[in-house]
Order: C-alpha cells, then structure tokens, then sequence
C-alpha cells in the first residue's frame, strides 16, 4: 500500500492532488546525526494499491570485454572509459559498455535469511509477480518511460540514448556517488549520477520494445554509461553538469549528434540548464538503484548489507547479533584512469567534486 503524510485528504478524496507535509528531520538547524533522527506523531494515509514489490535486486554478473570486470560484487569503471565502438547500426555497440546483470530477489544462498526477521523481504516463490504473469516472486518488471504521458516511450535523454535512439526503459538504473567512506546515508554534494541504459536482451531489441511492455524477468541487463550528470541540490537554479569521458568512441565516431538538444533534454529532465563538459568522472564509491515508474526502488548498498554505527562489526557477516546480508552491501566504484595524461589534460570540473 502506497501513501504519506498528506495535508488535504479530504481534497484527494475530492480527486485533487496530493499536498504532502513537510516533516523536519534530525536537530533544529536541519543537520541528522550519525545514529539517525526519529519522528513521532505523523499521520500517514495509505491509499493507493500497488501491483508490484519493490525492486529488490543483487549483482549477479558482469559483461565487460574491454575494462577487466569479472567479479560482480567489485566492478571499476576508469575514470576515463571509452567506448570501443559506437553505431547507430551495428548491434556491437552494446559489447563496448561494461554490462551488469542484476538478478532479482538475493542469492540463493541468502534468501532463507532474508526471509526470516529481521528483515522479512518479501520473496515467496509460490506468487506470480504481478496479476497475469507466469513468472514468480522475486522478480524485476519491464516497462516503458513516458514521461509527456504521449502513450509512447520516451528515448533516453542522454547522448548514448538519444544517439542510439534507444527507448528509456523501467526499471531506471541510477548510480549516485556517495560520501567518501561512507556506504549509505546522505548524497554527497554535489549531487553526481550515472544513469545506466536498462537493455532488454539487446540495444536493438531495446529500442524495437513495445509501448505497451510489462514483462516479468528474473534478471535486469544495466550498460553503464561513461558519462554523468552533476547538480548543486541546494540551488536548484544553478547550472547542472554533464560531464562525459569523450566526445567519440575509439574508431573516431561521435558520440552527440545534437548538443543543443541534448542539453534541453536534460533540463526538461531535471528543471534547470545544462553545461556540457568532456573530462575524466568523479572516483569514488557510487549506490546502485533500480526505480519503477510506481516510485518504487530498492537501493545497494542497504541497511541489510551495512552495519549501522551503533553496531559493532563482526567480520564480514554480521552486525551485532543480526546477519550481515553481503550482496546487499556492493558498490560501484569509478577507478583510477588508464590514462592518466588524458585526467590531468581533461581533468574532472569542479562542479563535479565536492
């Protein structure tokens, strides 16, 4: 059941939208500190069925041909990647992205823990993902973005999609740079994003997707894409930044056809003007998050994976006397670069870093 804590009930009831009420969190100059802030007494509707559990996901592979990943519990992407081929008409394309498939639901290994309390996810094998379908619980649902409500799928609003004309696709797979030593807790400032491509089997079979999809898999295909987006989150008129690794792939073809467009592209997204930037990404550790178009997401790392600060730490499965749920606790890291002549010559801006 989807809800919060809306101020006008007797309004939505009326078919009005929804005020939702501010809530002021942690110690009165707005800051929370490290063991967390607790507030009582807020009244929350819960109102709105929804069809499908959360997107609870784990890193089950890593596709990558060109950069060394195989392990998926610790992929790196150089600060400087560099797709090896980038075409419009050549299906291979997709073979130059670092490629993760994220598998629904925990390891086999994990799911009798995680089923159990403390953390009682919800997994039951024995129900079909959502009314109709023939694949069970967990699972990851497929569905297309459209976002002007036009009844048709918006293609991503980035070069790589827009170039491809690849259809932007449910679940979105974004990856948010954290603070440094820190695995979960507040974005860093700025706030840094990778969007990942969501592929259904193929960027062919991707853009060829019907607008009508809804299809339960076991499994998500997530390209990572060499670029990311930058935004100071406290001055929402401030220019954001997009900052990609190179303007063309390593056979010389260019990865923009329209700059212009694609910079009103992303300020439609986002609500502000874009800059384009081609430097080296922010190192650093970044969470992955699968996000449904119902507002539904699941992020890596977790409070299942991490032990809380009022925990103590006991190796690397547990936190005090409750398990520590490894899969739940990965991140994604943008590494040194191969090149390090290409970072100091086209360094990361400073809009980029905190």
């Amino acid at each position: 059941m989807g809800g919060g804590a809306i101020d006008n009930a007797a309004e939505v009831l009326l078919g009005g939208k929804a005020v939702y009420r501010e809530v002021l969190l942690g110690l009165p100059d707005g800051t929370i500190p490290e063991q967390g802030a607790r507030v009582s007494g807020i009244a929350v509707t819960l109102g709105l069925t929804l069809p499908l559990e959360r997107p609870i996901f784990y890193a089950k592979t890593v596709l990558d041909e060109h950069a060394g990943n195989t392990d998926p519990n610790n992929v790196v992407m150089p600060s400087d990647f560099q797709l090896e081929l980038f075409s419009a008409t050549n299906p291979a394309s997709e073979k130059s992205f670092i490629r993760l498939i994220l598998g629904a639901g925990v390891p086999a290994e994990e799911t009798a823990t995680v089923k159990a309390n403390p953390f009682r996810f919800p997994i039951d094998e024995t129900e079909a993902c959502f009314a109709g379908s023939d694949v069970k619980k967990p699972c990851l649902v497929y569905s297309v973005q459209d976002a002007d409500g036009d009844g048709k799928a918006d293609p991503i609003p980035e070069s790589v999609g827009q170039a491809l004309q690849v259809k932007s696709l449910f679940p979105i797979a974004i990856f948010n740079k954290l603070q440094a030593g820190k695995k979960i807790g507040a974005q860093g400032a700025p706030v840094v994003l990778l969007q990942g491509v969501t592929v259904r089997d193929s960027l062919t079979n991707t853009a060829l997707a019907p607008d009508d999809l809804l299809e339960a898999r076991s499994e998500a295909l997530i390209g990572l894409r060499p670029s990311v987006v930058c935004m100071d989150a406290a001055n929402p008129s401030a220019k954001g930044t997009l900052l990609i690794t190179h303007p063309e792939d390593k056979q010389g073809t260019p990865l923009i056809g329209d700059e212009e467009a694609l910079k009103g592209a992303l300020g439609a997204q986002f609500g502000r003007e874009f800059d384009l930037v081609f430097g080296c990404l922010p190192e650093g550790e970044y969470a992955m998050n699968l996000i449904y178009d119902t507002g539904q997401a699941w992020t890596v790392p977790n409070e299942a994976g991490v032990c809380a600060v009022t925990e103590e730490v006991v190796g690397t499965t547990q936190c005090g006397e409750r398990p520590r749920i490894a899969s739940q606790g990965i991140t994604l890291r943008i590494g040194a670069p191969g090149d390090a002549a290409y970072c100091a010559a086209h360094p990361t801006p400073a809009t980029c870093l905190p």
